[in-house]
């Protein structure tokens, strides 16, 4: 299933979401067809959360048609030819529901930067596990590692570098949402 759609600077057109394989793995799906709609490349990697609510939910391009894209629990960058290059960004950010790249001169506020491009990973708030929903799951993470220092973990939400009562309240703020 298809979830976005993007356009690259050489007119490919470049589709992601997610798919399930024949041993009922849900996976990432990202593909990439010419502007005739012949199949470039095709990429299935696995995702974190076996559920239909895993896979590609964000899809951004850089001007050299480095394809980044993201979801709940993972992040990955990949060529203009279909290699992987990374997943998974490092301070423990690992999803989020959609993705953002500007040159690294901008006023963007940065989560990663590559060197050439910094990488906007946009999550729901309160979503500590990066399942796109902030549920039980989130409030027992926050409560689990309460009054701990926790700098760069998903769980210090406003990363002040300790779980305390402000992630606490983003939780609760943003409880039943989904995204």
């Amino acid at each position: 299933m298809g979830r976005t759609i993007y356009l690259d600077h050489n007119g490919d057109v470049l589709v992601a979401g997610v798919s399930e394989n024949e041993e009922s793995i849900y996976e990432f799906l990202i593909l990439k067809l010419s502007p005739e709609g012949r199949p470039r490349w095709i990429i299935h990697h696995p995702s974190p959360y076996q559920a239909p609510s895993g896979g590609a939910y964000g899809l951004a391009i850089d001007v050299l048609n480095n394809v980044y894209v993201t979801g709940p629990g993972l992040t990955m960058k990949i060529s203009s030819s279909g290699e992987l290059i990374w997943t998974t960004l490092p301070c423990g950010i690992a999803g989020g529901v959609a993705i953002a790249i500007s040159s690294p001169e901008s006023t963007y506020p940065a989560v990663y930067t590559t060197g050439d491009y910094t990488v906007k990973i946009i999550q729901a708030p309160g979503d500590v596990d990066g399942d796109g929903c902030v549920d039980d799951a989130d409030l027992l993470q926050i409560l689990m590692h309460f009054g701990e220092a926790a700098y760069c973990a998903p769980y210090d939400l406003n990363g002040d570098g300790v779980v305390d009562d402000a992630d606490l309240l983003i939780v609760l703020m943003n409880f039943g949402q989904c995204f």
